[in-house]
């Protein structure tokens, strides 16, 4: 086995480890929380800027 297959495999496992832990069923309500920092920080900066 050289040393581009062996990258490519390392890579590809190292991947979908990531995508495994990111998308397990118990991460679930964290991520959506995660996911709603963009919209809620949005109303922040608006309630701010009335001040």
């Amino acid at each position: 086995m050289n040393a581009t297959l062996f990258s490519l495999i390392a890579v590809t496992v190292g991947f979908a480890a990531l995508i495994a832990w990111v998308y397990w069923p118990s991460r679930k309500n964290r991520l959506e929380a995660l996911g709603e920092i963009p919209l809620d920080s949005d109303s922040d900066v608006k309630k701010e800027a009335n001040q």
